[in-house]
């Protein structure tokens, strides 16, 4: 049995190919290989390719989005530090007023 989708697919569509072949269908087909049997694994590697299409399209968006997310974090991270200096240097001398937008005096 191949390992991982491409090779799973490359290998199904040759067996379907060869099965399907003219030269090949009379002797298999006393075995299983009927036309039944053929049709279903060409159906099922149509149906498999579409899946691992959508999947890889999918894991493409996945990537830009959590580049989106990365980089929307980065930058609340930089204006929250910044919004915390503001604050800090604001009420320096009245720590406990921090507590009002969600700081704590580390000592």
């Amino acid at each position: 049995m191949p390992d991982g989708i491409a090779n799973l697919l490359t290998n199904a569509q040759l067996m379907v190919e060869a099965l399907a072949a003219a030269d090949n269908s009379a002797e298999v087909s006393t075995n299983g290989g009927t036309e039944e049997f053929v049709t279903a694994g060409r159906t099922t590697v149509t149906l498999l390719e579409g899946l691992n299409n959508q999947q890889e399209e999918l894991k493409a968006d996945l990537k830009l989005k959590t580049a989106e997310v990365n980089d929307a974090q980065r930058s609340l991270r930089d204006w929250y530090s910044k919004a915390s200096r503001i604050v800090k240097l604001a009420y320096w001398d009245q720590q406990e007023k921090w507590v009002e937008f969600g700081l704590t005096a580390k000592r």
